[in-house]
């Protein structure tokens, strides 16, 4: 068995030595590191020319992307160029990586160079021999399931200072700073203003100012007594926020108008020479500007993220991850008075979000349904054609193959309009029932009804039926429970018809304001409680298994939170929203079923039927035949809001 090096046989090597401190590792500094690294070099007589050292010691070096640590980086040059045949660590942390896989392909980069790793307890990291292999696996996956946790806590905090209000990070958004508050008393001590990517100015309430210039230069921030937030900023430049907004609204301009006519009076964005149409969407897209700064945008994060609907890990995937607006987080309530007027902001909502959401009807009233039918195979919209005697949809993916394209998966897929219209009418007379019967079941509260639904209607709409349950746990658990066994008198829910229900909602809403300020109260004390927790863990050193314990803790916290939470939304606010949104369904249906004939008929029908469903997928089957042609399967129709309806077609 061959003998295992030892770090005496490197005494003729020439050497180097790493360390790294992370944002995330504030606690161990890089002086410790080094006092570490010369006792291990003095009790095994080597030594580091100082051109050797090398030392990510500022800034954010995170463990998990070494491409972005420079002295990392200038010591893999170094070993590249056979200028270093050893390096000493404090842990092999200090390599780190996004897990044991991506450890191992930094500790290959050095074997293939000849170059070997050790740390200061003797760990040959690079070696030959398996037991090195495992254990610098084994640490790395450990290492790998502490930063799951550490994100997990992390994520949460970050979602509930966004609720509070408080700045998260990322590009500041025209006419706003970030500004420093103390927690107790609200007072400002500083802001900062951007003037370009990395040119910032600390701007004291005196007057007195401070350059803050260069990448992730800002001032520190005692989280426990100090907080961030973005408030409006240089007057003039709200000035040009507040004529973006107007301009919009009032006039029928596109956003490169308004770019090119800010450009021509000569002033300035913050981060580039000139404005550009998407700048002007983005600040008309910002809910910032009426007190309300959105968080979860966009995903960013390296080990987990928040979807709105769950935390999941992180896929591998390059460039940002936009989220939809239902997963962004908002501030409870507006951090700052909106610096744009209601009815100016409800008019560029109805004018951005509206033609976001707009589907066109059609030019030819005689192929009303395009633009609603895909091919599944491919996704893509398919093609309304008008031929002499029918008018058909045809996939354009497909259709590629006769200019010679290759590799493409769909055969010549085409369908009858005749035959999606049927489709159609099949489902606006199933969903019109079903949309009349939860009406009525919401307005009585007779859920019995529902069980004469389709399952799949019943699943778009028992959402319902779930908060008029939580509805009365609510009460029961809040002090109302002997007013609601008065209101029932014996009777079950299922059997109450509409004079029961002003009467329920009546008491549910007095319930939740009697509880209301004590939920909060509660709500603020587990939230302090959480930000304590995370800032231990933050800087937490000790052994993993009292990690643990803290991590259980907090996971414990944000339950509560998470509960808490709940018990605070109004839900017969959302019971009154599902009953007017079910009057607009109906309202819908009406008018698709009411619009027939030709021409100006269809083309209403065309319009109504966009506001009722999203999209139309066929699903083929080849024919088998020599010519490559495929047949119609199945139809599925995709609602607007609700689940999807599958129809077979028959031959």
């Amino acid at each position: 068995m061959a003998e295992r090096p030892s770090p005496e046989q490197l005494k003729n090597l020439p050497g180097a030595w790493y360390l790294r401190v992370s944002l995330d590792e504030a606690s161990q500094d890089v002086t410790s590191q080094r006092e570490n690294v010369k006792r291990w070099l003095g009790n095994h007589g080597l030594n580091v020319k100082k051109i050797h050292q090398y030392e990510d010691a500022a800034g954010y070096t995170p463990r998990h992307s070494p491409e972005t640590r420079p002295a990392f980086q200038k010591l893999m040059d170094a070993v590249k160029a056979g200028l270093v045949k050893w390096v000493i660590v404090d842990h092999q942390n200090r390599i780190g990586g996004r897990d044991e896989w991506h450890f191992a392909s930094l500790i290959h980069e050095f074997r293939i160079h000849h170059c070997q790793i050790w740390t200061i307890k003797g760990e040959h990291l690079s070696g030959d021999d398996a037991l090195s292999f495992f254990q610098g696996g084994l640490t790395a996956g450990a290492s790998k399931q502490e930063l799951l946790s550490k994100a997990q806590g992390v994520l949460r905090g970050q979602k509930q200072k966004a609720k509070k209000g408080e700045w998260h990070g990322g590009y500041v958004t025209y006419g706003l700073d970030v500004v420093c508050l103390d927690r107790e008393t609200n007072k400002e001590k500083w802001r900062i203003r951007w003037y370009g990517h990395f040119i910032r100015k600390k701007i004291y309430p005196d007057g007195r100012t401070e350059d803050y210039n260069g990448k992730a230069n800002l001032p520190a921030v005692e989280d426990l007594k100090e907080k961030l937030v973005l408030q409006p900023g240089d007057p003039e430049r709200v000035a040009v926020v507040k004529e973006i907004f107007e301009t919009f609204a009032t006039q029928s301009i596109s956003t490169y108008q308004i770019a090119k006519k800010l450009n021509q009076t000569g002033v300035k964005p913050t981060y580039n020479d000139t404005w550009l149409g998407s700048h002007i969407v983005t600040i008309l897209d910002n809910f910032a500007y009426i007190g309300l700064p959105a968080w979860n945008k966009q995903g960013g994060g390296e080990y987990l993220e928040d979807d709105g609907i769950e935390v999941k890990p992180v896929t591998m995937s390059k460039g940002r991850r936009e989220r939809p607006r239902s997963a962004w987080v908002f501030p409870d309530k507006p951090v700052f008075d909106s610096i744009i007027p209601k009815k100016t902001w409800d008019i560029v909502r109805e004018k951005r979000d509206g033609k976001e959401r707009q589907k066109r009807a059609p030019k030819n009233s005689a192929i009303w349904l395009a633009g609603l039918v895909h091919c599944s195979n491919c996704g893509v919209r398919m093609r309304g054609q008008k031929r002499p005697n029918y008018v058909q949809f045809l996939c354009q993916t497909g259709d590629k193959k006769k200019f010679g394209k290759k590799d493409i998966k769909c055969l010549r897929n085409t369908v009858h309009h005749e035959l999606i219209e049927k489709v159609v009418e099949e489902y606006l007379t199933e969903i019109d029932v079903a949309v009349e019967t939860l009406f009525e079941a919401n307005r009585t509260g007779d859920f019995g009804l529902l069980d004469s639904l389709q399952e799949e209607f019943n699943y778009t709409l028992m959402e319902s039926q779930v908060h008029r349950k939580l509805m009365l746990f609510f009460i029961n658990m809040n002090g109302g429970g002997d007013e609601l066994d008065k209101l029932l008198k014996g009777k079950s829910l299922q059997k109450l018809k509409e004079e029961f229900y002003p009467k329920f909602i009546e008491l549910y809403r007095k319930t939740f304001a009697s509880s209301k300020s004590e939920k909060e109260k509660e709500l603020r004390e587990l939230e302090a409680k959480h930000d304590q927790l995370m800032v231990m863990i933050e800087r937490f050193r000790g052994a993993p298994r009292a990690l643990e314990k803290k991590m259980v803790e907090l996971r414990k916290v944000e339950s509560d939170i998470e509960l808490t939470e709940k018990e605070l939304v109004d839900l017969s606010e959302i019971a009154t929203q599902h009953l007017a949104q079910l009057a607009d369904l109906r309202d819908a249906i009406a008018a698709a079923k009411k619009s027939k004939g030709k021409d100006g008929g269809l083309r209403f029908k065309a319009e109504a039927i966009r506001k009722l469903i999203d999209r139309i997928d066929v699903y083929f089957e080849p024919t088998g035949k020599k010519y490559p042609q495929s047949v119609p399967l199945w139809i599925e129709v995709i609602p607007v809001a609700g689940a999807k309806v599958r129809y077979a077609v028959s031959e």
